[in-house]
């Protein structure tokens, strides 16, 4: 009877353990740091705007402000907890409207829509006044509406089932809502209320909700560029791109698709895409290898670029979503089950013919995992696109295009360790006149 008593005991005791375990939530606050670097790159031009962002008003709900999670609750057959985490105020490391602020800093600066960004201590009171100084020309001031995370999880432990217990959680999401406003010497100029709602596979709620906050600063950021830059000052090139549509998205969502990917392009590099539209359905691919294969066999237009958009079939546990040839002219993207093509992930593969490798910025569109949804390359890959972009697709690369990314990719492998060296290698023999 004691070893039949010790094997009941024990399962009990170590399921009340995973229990305690299982329901408390992480107690440490995250960091609001800001998610890119906050600095203007070199070759913005000095007659570009100077912007000071005021001050950021925490206005959120006090039921956004407040940490919350789902009761445990006692059932006839064990015990439950099924329902909503929630973010609150002490999920996050400072004030929350600072945190916004200084991300909306950093990734204005980055965006080079202006010449200087800096703090201003100035509301919308007085921001009309400070943007007439003579070291200012515009001033951001903005409202925090929203910003929290969310999960579902669904826990539950039988006293009466062997091995009964089971703890899911769902993909946390951020939410986050921000009241911009921008003024000149004359006053109001620029207002929107942009609102965002991110899904982070691998995230936490609160990382989810700064990743909803950084979307939306970068939105904000390019809105900005289009708003304050002469096109005569974004664009330097038009690269036609033949899209072959094999997921059946129409004419209409595909330039969309393309057209956003474009902006990316065009605020980073000053390269406009442009769609060249061909309505063909086509078979399914049992991979990207052989999607590929089949896109190196389409010739693309005078000057451009082929990007085919495929759904696999029968699904295979493969877990990339595009594929390209690097400094080429074709690339593969897939197409999500019942969903679009991502924007990110047509940036990433277009970026793949202008030379771009994959990093460990998550916050890069060339990192290689689409875990955030970013439009901005990391400095690396920022220099790479800007040094290929006037390369002649369809025609060899011109030795000063080939000195200049031989140069980027050899500092590069010198200096970070993070890089694929045999991704590196295969560009620098791209470069230097391999196949």
């Amino acid at each position: 009877m004691r070893r039949a008593e010790r094997r009941t005991v024990g399962p009990v005791l170590a399921g009340l353990a995973l229990i305690a375990g299982a329901c408390a939530l992480p107690l440490r606050p995250v960091s609001t740091e800001p998610h890119v670097l906050r600095e203007v790159p070199a070759d913005v031009p000095d007659g570009r705007y100077r912007l000071g962002v005021g001050r950021f008003i925490d206005a959120r709900p006090r039921a956004d402000r407040e940490r919350r999670r789902p009761p445990l609750r006692v059932q006839w057959y064990g015990l439950v907890r099924r329902g909503e985490i929630q973010t609150g105020d002490d999920s996050f490391r400072g004030p929350i409207d600072e945190g916004v602020r200084r991300d909306a800093m950093a990734t204005l600066a980055r965006s080079g829509a202006f010449s200087q960004v800096r703090a201003v201590d100035v509301g919308d009171a007085d921001a009309t006044r400070r943007a007439a100084a003579d070291d200012l020309d515009l001033v951001l001031v903005a409202t925090v509406e929203e910003l929290v995370g969310i999960q579902h999880q669904d826990f539950a432990f039988s006293f009466i089932l062997v091995g009964g217990i089971w703890n899911r959680f769902e993909e946390p999401i951020g939410l986050a809502r921000v009241h911009y406003r921008v003024y000149d010497a004359d006053g109001l100029v620029f207002e929107n209320r942009i609102d965002t709602s991110h899904r982070s596979a691998v995230r936490t709620p609160a990382q989810a909700a700064l990743d909803a906050v950084a979307r939306t600063n970068e939105r904000l950021a390019q809105q900005l560029f289009f708003r304050f830059v002469p096109e005569e000052e974004r664009v330097r090139r038009t690269v036609p791109v033949r899209v072959v549509d094999g997921c059946g998205l129409g004419r209409a969502r595909v330039e969309h698709l393309l057209g956003q990917a474009s902006a990316v392009f065009e605020r980073e590099a000053g390269v406009r895409l442009r769609a060249d539209w061909v309505s063909s359905p086509g078979p399914a691919r049992s991979n990207l290898e052989a999607a590929l294969r089949a896109a190196r066999a389409d010739a693309p237009p005078t000057g451009g670029a082929v990007l085919w958009l495929v759904r696999l079939e029968p699904p295979n546990g493969d877990r990339r979503f595009g594929l390209s040839v690097p400094l080429g002219e074709q690339a593969v993207v897939v197409c999500e089950p019942g969903g679009d093509a991502r924007i990110v992930t047509l940036a990433h593969e277009i970026a793949h013919l202008f030379g771009a490798v994959h990093v460990g910025d998550r916050s890069s569109v060339m990192h290689p995992v689409a875990e955030f949804d970013g439009r901005f390359f990391d400095p690396l890959n920022r220099r790479i696109v800007r040094a290929a972009w006037d390369r002649p697709f369809g025609s060899p690369l011109p030795e000063s295009i080939r000195r200049e990314l031989g140069s980027i990719y050899r500092a590069a492998l010198r200096v970070s360790a993070a890089l694929d060296p045999e991704e590196v290698n295969t560009l620098l023999n791209v470069v230097h006149g391999g196949s």
